[in-house]
């Protein structure tokens, strides 16, 4: 039996060791770069461990990451470490497992602290002014790499240079140095590798202007991406398809943007070639031939997040973009299975049983899933996970309900489901998709992690046979989806069973309900059927049938995208090029660490303090993004737009925002235009809610005091109520007369009381009455501009904003027609926003019956 104790405190005695050690020698710059990061520490709130057998990387990025430490072999049994608090779970062989209390409540969680703030780094010079706090030990290292680099030592110049640049273990940031040490690569010799990566961070250095701290100059830019890139560097060949699929600053090309595309694409496949899994085919004259084919999904950990989307979205519960911030579950998440089990589970039927059991197996599946996906703050680890899964399972199956359900048979002495093979034979009384417990639940997804991890080779020797066993166990115990396709995948690819095409075909046509996984295996096996069946040397277009399966699970499946570009690289998809292109764009963007590690900026941000001026963590943060920004990650354009120019005032979208006492330090023209660049390329993919956000900063202008100076307070408010007129303009009649005059005295009558409530009870604001310096005056025909477009990709928020414009008269011609229009358009894309929107048609329809009375036809004055 298995059971769980919940220890409160464990003191384990700790033997410490002499660790003091001699001075080291620095033979070379890699020994000095090693010292800077063996004596910089980890003190940061939040870290990553990283985790064995990194793949290797073709950029040099990837050796500055030193948050968190390398994950050490841990134990089933656990050596517990001191005053640790959490779940001690001991089972019937006499072993236990220890879980930190601590690590399972971090584990999941994305409710990061943003440090939101003024940023002073972008308006002052003030991370030259950070304490580094070095070690002798660092100073000897920085020092042995400046006499290298006077020596003209390439690889010297080149870790100065990004020292420089980043501020990496809190250097000094000097970018008018590091451009010089880039520089002085390119004038001496030097290997291919870092010559192109010098190429590649001046064209940084040209195309961004790194927040305007250097000089920017687009075409100085171009240059170094394409020596770069002509040098095989894929982040100069990713910067430029990103920039010719768009046209930045060069002509929109598709050709060209697909040509550089290309070329990564050729080494993403080379990157994959660790996922790959041996395959034996059988020919036609019975000769065997052995391939390398990638049948799974690659595991890709993603570090690419649109700030905004940790906070809920740039304009909260409204944001339209697509959250970008991957999901985990966290171990409350299975409360509901310890007390519903699944939809169909009766309750009363199947009573709880011993709360400690099910605490034990839903810990035990918990710390094996978590293991297997990893998240933000924990590598994967499938030494761990299969351990777990193996511990949960192996136990599980002894306890006497499990037991009962592997021997029985139903009330009629009829076996429901069976399963045989050379080393496994079980009876099962339940059938799929029948009444399960929760404990059976719990050992039955552990069964299948357990699988699918034999079935791989992950954290254990590949054995397809114990595969196909607690795969098929697993599913029919837990009633659950989980790892679906691994069975016909079995059957597809001949893997310890038989190949069989045409009824895997079948197999995956009589799912009810298809994943967008299982639409892609059936489209491979539906193209593998042809392939098979091909006469001659002919290439067949792929059917308009299979071509839909795979864009329809596009979107979900990453190996979907790659056999899109594949069969377009094969000449059997005739597709226009702006959509072949958008697919090239869309699969080689997962492969983040083959450009840059995404890590750096991620947890260089999190661990970055508003107004910390004793490390470089927001500079390192915001550096970082600006090169995700020109490999066309939009996550980091639109991060950049809205950390440069984070909502405040009356348009904040967070309270907490709300940061009067530094609106001279965020609010200056410089922030203010590179936000607006930034948003810029985010609106390029098509984010809406940045489109939106371009409306609203040039909706808004840039005052001394934001969001003060709303075009609505421009006039008396009773002039909203009637058309908007010139003075020349007004009506001749006496009962517009009338309206005017009473209009007017009710405003006088109000604003002393007005001006006098909002001088007592906020002093220190600006009452809609006081006039602050424009800096840059507001564009309300642009900001209407930006809202139409938004409107027309179906944007909520956008339509409003245009029936508001048309409403009022702001930037456009005033039309009532056309505003109810796009105030009723904003329904037919969803409910949300029901009563504002109803509020607004009907104050439209009031207005309309007034202006008829008054002889208008619904159309303004401009």
């Amino acid at each position: 039996m298995v059971y769980i104790v919940n220890i409160l405190t464990i003191f384990v005695t700790l033997v410490c060791a002499d660790t003091s050690k001699e001075s080291p020698i620095i033979g070379s710059a890699r020994d000095a770069l090693k010292l800077l990061k063996d004596q910089s520490g980890t003190d940061h709130k939040y870290t990553y461990e990283v985790p064995k057998g990194t793949v290797n990387n073709d950029t040099f990025f990837h050796e500055y990451f030193e948050y968190g430490r390398e994950v050490g072999d841990e134990s089933l049994n656990g050596n517990l470490t001191q005053n640790q608090n959490g779940f001690l779970i001991e089972i019937s062989d006499e072993s236990s497992v220890f879980f930190n209390i601590d690590d399972i409540e971090q584990y999941g969680a994305t409710n990061f602290d943003i440090p939101y703030g003024p940023l002073r780094q972008i308006e002052t010079d003030c991370f030259a002014e950070v304490e580094s706090n070095w070690t002798n030990l660092q100073l000897k290292a920085f020092a042995v790499l400046e006499k290298l680099a006077i020596e003209e030592d390439s690889e010297a110049l080149r870790i100065l240079g990004d020292l420089c640049t980043f501020g990496f273990f809190n250097t000094k940031v000097d970018l008018d140095r590091a451009k010089a040490y880039y520089g002085k690569i390119l004038e001496i010799e030097s290997d291919t590798k870092t010559e192109a990566h010098a190429h590649f961070m001046l064209g940084v250095f040209y195309s961004t202007g790194l927040f305007g701290k250097t000089e920017k100059n687009q075409p100085k830019g171009l240059i170094h991406y394409r020596f770069a890139a002509d040098l095989n560097n894929s982040q100069a060949q990713m910067a430029l398809a990103h920039k010719y699929m768009f046209g930045v600053n060069v002509a929109q090309d598709y050709e060209t943007a697909i040509y550089y595309f290309s070329l990564v694409y050729q080494k993403a496949e080379e990157y994959l070639e660790p996922f790959r899994t041996e395959i034996t085919k059988t020919t036609t004259d019975n000769q065997n031939i052995t391939e390398r084919l990638l049948i799974f999904e690659p595991i890709l950990d993603k570090f690419s997040v649109r700030w905004s989307d940790v906070d809920g979205g740039l304009y909260d519960s409204s944001s339209e973009a697509v959250n970008t911030v991957r999901y985990f579950e966290t171990f409350d998440s299975y409360d509901k299975i310890k007390t519903y089990g699944s939809g169909n589970f009766n309750h009363e039927e199947f009573p709880d049983g011993d709360d400690e059991t099910l605490d034990a197996y839903s810990m035990l599946y918990f710390a094996a899933q978590k293991n297997y996906n990893g998240d933000y703050l924990h590598a994967r680890n499938f030494d761990l996970s299969f351990k777990y899964a193996k511990t949960c399972v192996h136990n599980g199956f002894l306890e006497p309900e499990i037991d009962e359900l592997l021997k029985g048979k139903d009330q009629n002495n009829n076996i429901a489901y069976s399963y045989e093979s050379p080393n496994y034979s079980f009876n099962f009384k339940l059938g799929i998709d029948q009444e399960v417990s929760p404990l059976s639940i719990f050992v039955g997804r552990c069964s299948q992690y357990l699988g699918h991890l034999y079935l791989r080779g992950q954290g254990t020797e590949v054995d397809y046979q114990k595969a196909k066993y607690y795969l098929e166990v697993g599913r029919v115990l837990s009633g659950s989806d989980t790892f679906i396709n691994d069975i016909a995948l079995m059957n597809q690819y001949g893997l310890g069973v038989p190949k069989d095409i045409i009824g895997v075909s079948r197999m995956y046509s009589e799912k009810q309900r298809m994943a967008p996984s299982t639409k892609y295996y059936k489209a491979v096996s539906l193209i593998e059927y042809w392939n098979e069946n091909m006469k001659g040397d002919e290439v067949n277009i792929i059917t308009n049938d299979i071509y839909l399966l795979l864009t329809s699970s596009a979107t979900y499946n990453k190996l979907a995208r790659r056999k899109l570009i594949e069969l377009y690289e094969g000449g059997r998809m005739n597709k226009p090029l702006d959509i072949i292109v958008g697919y090239y764009n869309w699969y080689l963007k997962i492969f983040e660490s083959m450009y840059f590690d995404f890590k750096i900026p991620f947890f260089a941000f999190l661990n970055a303090k508003a107004d910390d001026t004793t490390s470089n963590n927001m500079w390192t943060a915001l550096v970082g993004m600006a090169i995700e920004s020109e490999l066309g990650y939009e996550a980091a354009q639109s991060s950049l737009g809205s950390i440069l120019y984070p909502r405040v005032g009356p348009y904040q979208s967070k309270s907490a925002r709300n940061l009067p006492t530094v609106y001279s330090k965020i609010y200056t023209p410089k922030r203010f235009h590179e936000a607006i660049s930034y948003f810029e390329l985010s609106a390029l993919h098509d984010n809406r809610d940045s489109i939106n956000m371009l409306g609203d900063m040039y909706y808004e202008g840039l005052n001394s005091v934001p969001g003060a100076d709303d075009p609505m307070w421009r006039n008396n408010w009773w002039t909203y109520v009637l058309p908007v007129t010139e003075i020349s303009e007004k009506p001749d009649s006496f009962l517009f007369s009338a309206i005017e005059l009473t209009f007017n005295r009710l405003q006088n009558l109000t604003r002393f009381f007005k001006m006098k409530f909002n001088s007592f009870f906020f002093p220190h604001q600006a009452t809609p009455f006081e006039r602050p310096v424009a800096i840059i005056p507001k564009a309300l025909d642009r900001a209407v501009s930006y809202y139409q477009v938004a409107a027309s990709k179906g944007s909520q928020i956008g339509s409003y904003s245009v029936g508001w414009a048309y409403e009022y008269g702001m930037g456009v011609v005033q039309d009532l027609h056309l505003a109810k229009r796009y105030y009723d358009s904003v329904m037919t894309i969803s409910d949300a926003g029901y009563i504002p929107v109803k509020l607004a048609v009907f104050r439209v329809k009031m207005k309309t019956i007034l202006w008829n009375v008054l002889g208008y036809d619904g159309n303004g004055v401009e």
